[in-house]
């Protein structure tokens, strides 16, 4: 075993995506995957972006296309994309790993939920992503402690102009990722917002962002305000104004994949 073995992990993406392979009678190299990776892990939002993007079954890959991890695939903007629903978790970023290992996808655009922190954050506003304060577990094995995770301002730039132009009500700031929703702590929340721009909670930011930049990929992510936690609590998730902007994301995501150069 040469020094490289020695320090690398075990077992691999690429070790996985065979296995599977074999088990199906399938060739890695034939499996498809957009250029650009568009993930979500909320149900109403995937099934808008299957019906709206016109998207379809993609039965060449490792996972039935209407599961957990199954892929849709279809062209927008001139650009081959393919859509993942993943489970509510930061481990979930290791089944999105599978898909960059393949070398064919060069972005991933992540549409999630969070709960708003700031007292100008109501529910159904848009939040742009800037970059991740991360207690998630699963980032630091792929971008040590001390360095930061930050969305590439480009990116945010471009999604800033998208909303600005479609007259959408929208903030620009930090997600803090953790995988315990029981566990967001009143003066954390406090803290993180004046300390670092913190404007939302969830659970996948930061380890999708740091499996990107460790494959040197872009990224890029829009949450959808649910809830509010900090200064106050409240409770939003079928309030008529998310909903309305559940229904604009088709356009938002056809205006992006337009705007990436890949």
């Amino acid at each position: 075993m040469d020094e490289r073995d020695e320090c690398g992990p075990v077992f691999g993406p690429m070790d996985w995506i065979e296995y599977v392979c074999k088990s199906k009678n399938l060739d890695p190299s034939s499996l498809d995957v957009g250029e650009v990776l568009i993930v979500t892990s909320i149900n109403r939002i995937w099934s808008h972006l299957v019906e709206k993007l016109g998207l379809k079954c993609n039965n060449k890959w490792l996972y039935e296309c209407n599961s957990r991890w199954g892929l849709h695939n279809g062209f927008v903007s001139g650009k081959k994309i393919s859509l993942m629903y993943i489970g509510v978790g930061p481990g979930e970023a290791g089944v999105v790993e599978e898909v960059l290992a393949l070398g064919k996808t060069r972005h991933i655009l992540y549409i999630g939920y969070c709960g708003g922190v700031g007292s100008n954050v109501d529910i159904g506003d848009f939040i742009i992503v800037t970059g991740g304060v991360c207690e998630d577990g699963l980032s630091q094995h792929y971008i040590p402690h001390g360095i930061g995770l930050d969305v590439d301002k480009i990116h945010v730039d471009m999604l800033s102009r998208i909303l600005e132009d479609m007259g959408l009500r929208y903030h620009r700031g930090r997600m803090w990722s953790l995988p315990a929703p029981f566990r967001e702590h009143r003066w954390k929340l406090k803290e993180y917002h004046e300390k670092w721009s913190v404007l939302g909670v969830e659970m996948e930011v930061c380890s999708l962002l740091a499996v990107a930049k460790y494959y040197d990929i872009g990224f890029s992510s829009i949450q959808l305000v649910s809830d509010t936690v900090y200064p106050e609590h409240r409770i939003g998730f079928h309030e008529k104004r998310l909903e309305e902007n559940i229904s604009r994301l088709y356009s938002i995501v056809e205006k992006t994949v337009g705007f990436l150069t890949i």
